[in-house]
């Protein structure tokens, strides 16, 4: 891990950051993977590229990765199921967003996030997939959003924060996307019934037409 942080950083990264191939980095700090130091050492090299920084983090066991990464100025943290009281403290009082990933939980038989005790105290949070065939194998928002109120105790309304404006602070797109307001990307969808029937039955996806920009793109996603 250490000869391959060092690659990437001097070799790698340079050539990406001169291509504009990427505008972030990632890290997936646990026991067996990456560690502390090494999301220190690839997160520094990021900046000094103008590359922002995300982390995977506290997924498996208590490893300090959220509190290193929120002090590296993460602008996400994923995961975050062994996060401490002292991390979510320190979530409430920053501009990081807490990804939470309960399909991963679902696969690995493990347990939830702490997300009522994040929005309770403050921490913006956001959903997703986390779609990969090792520990995700899905791209079912609606899975998501049923395990986020079933396991995760989120409110309807909460949910859909976590899709929009949540998701939208994840990607740093929060002063353009993520709410139907002013001066924002028209982006929407419309739905066939209402929005109270949505993240209730597995597999459902009641979206009648999507916008993007203020464009249509279809009439229907099934």
């Amino acid at each position: 891990a250490d000869d391959y942080v060092e690659f990437l950083s001097k070799k790698v990264l340079p050539e990406v950051a001169r291509k504009k191939l990427a505008d972030r980095v990632d890290l997936y700090v646990e026991s067996g993977f990456f560690a502390v130091q090494h999301l220190k050492q690839w997160f520094k090299s990021a900046q000094e590229f103008g590359l922002y920084s995300v982390a995977h983090v506290d997924q498996l066991s208590q490893g300090g990765g959220t509190g290193e990464a929120l002090r590296a100025g993460a602008v996400s943290v994923d995961h975050a199921v062994f996060a401490s009281e002292k991390d979510i403290e320190a979530l409430s009082q920053s501009p990081t967003t807490a990804v939470l990933l309960p399909t991963s939980d679902f696969y690995l038989k493990m347990a939830y996030p702490k997300a009522r005790q994040m929005i309770d105290q403050g921490v913006r949070v956001a959903l997703a997939t986390d779609f990969n065939p090792g520990t995700s194998p899905t791209q079912d928002l609606s899975l998501v959003g049923v395990l986020a109120r079933l396991e995760m105790k989120m409110s309807l309304a909460e949910v859909l924060a976590a899709y929009t404006f949540g998701a939208a602070a994840a990607l740093k797109l929060e002063k353009s996307h993520g709410a139907l307001i002013s001066g924002f990307e028209a982006d929407f969808c419309t739905l066939e019934g209402s929005w109270r029937d949505l993240f209730y039955s597995v597999g459902l996806h009641p979206v009648a037409s999507t916008w993007r920009a203020g464009r249509k793109l279809n009439s229907r996603l099934v």
